[in-house]
C-alpha cells in the first residue's frame, strides 16, 4: 500500500489514454476510477496493483502543480505512517484502516478493554463499533492519546 503523486499524460502508443510513471514502469489508471483525470494533470493516487511490467494506480485527489512540493510531504508522512504500522500488525490486528482524514490505524479483533490493557500507549478509538488502534507516531497522536487519558 502506498499514495503517490502522479502527472498523467496522454500516451500516443495507447489511443491517447492517460498514463503516468512511477520506479521507471508505467501506471494504468483503474478503470472503475470514477474521477475526470485530464492530460498534464497532478494527482494523488493509490497503488492498486504491481503487475509486474506496470501499475494499476487509483487517482483520488487533483493537485494543483503549484502545491505538488508540500503535497508531497504530507504523502511522504502518510507513506511512512503506514509503512511503521504494518510492522506493528500482530494476531491482534486484523488490517490497516482509514479513518476520514485518511489517517492509517490498526483494525483491532480484540474488545476494547483488553486492546487498552495490553496496549496501554496506543490512542483507541472505537468506530462503527470496532476498536481502531494506532501507536504514537507523530505529535498528532500525542495530543489524541493525551485527550484520550483525560
Amino acid at each position: 500500500m502506498v499514495n503517490l503523486i502522479l502527472k498523467f499524460m496522454k500516451n500516443p502508443k495507447r489511443d491517447g489514454k492517460l498514463v503516468s510513471f512511477f520506479r521507471k514502469k508505467i501506471c494504468f489508471i483503474l478503470q472503475s476510477t470514477t474521477e475526470k483525470v485530464q492530460d498534464n494533470e497532478f494527482w494523488e493516487c493509490f497503488l492498486w496493483a504491481d503487475r509486474g511490467k506496470f501499475f494499476l494506480v487509483k487517482p483520488f485527489k487533483k493537485i494543483e502543480e503549484s502545491k505538488v512540493k508540500e503535497e508531497q510531504a504530507r504523502i511522504d508522512a502518510f507513506n511512512q505512517d503506514l509503512l511503521t504500522l504494518e510492522r506493528y500488525k500482530s494476531p491482534d490486528f486484523d488490517k490497516v484502516v482509514f479513518d476520514e482524514n485518511n489517517r492509517p490505524f490498526l483494525l483491532a479483533n480484540k474488545s476494547r478493554k483488553i486492546i487498552e490493557e495490553k496496549y496501554d500507549d496506543y490512542v483507541v478509538k472505537i468506530v462503527n463499533k470496532q476498536v481502531w488502534v494506532r501507536p504514537i507516531l507523530n505529535e498528532q497522536d500525542r495530543k489524541d492519546y493525551q485527550m484520550q487519558a483525560r
